[in-house]
């Protein structure tokens, strides 16, 4: 039988340089870790024409999720295992 590998997505968030619109870019990897995809060339179009390739890792925002369609599977929907959003700020305290 053949048993299929674990497969991710990664949702990647890009903001266009053109028009400063946000872009949505979903990757499907078998890894769940942010640095598989964060190396990848990826082309990036947006609505108003402008397409550009810019790494994983230039995405505003990554986020991970499975996703697993197998009946036996635990979850009912994706779960997130990972986020990237801005920088940790330094605390004042």
């Amino acid at each position: 039988m053949y048993e299929k590998s674990p497969a991710y997505v990664h949702l990647l968030l890009y903001q266009c340089q053109r028009c400063d619109e946000p872009i949505a870019i979903s990757v499907k990897s078998d890894e769940a870790n942010l640095e598989g995809v964060d190396g990848d060339l990826i082309d990036v179009p947006c609505k108003c024409g402008s397409v550009k390739k810019s790494f994983g890792a230039e995405a505003k925002c990554h986020w991970v999720a499975s996703w697993d369609d197998s009946p036996n599977s635990e979850t009912q929907r994706p779960s997130v295992y990972g986020a990237v959003d801005e920088p940790e700020r330094e605390s004042t305290n």
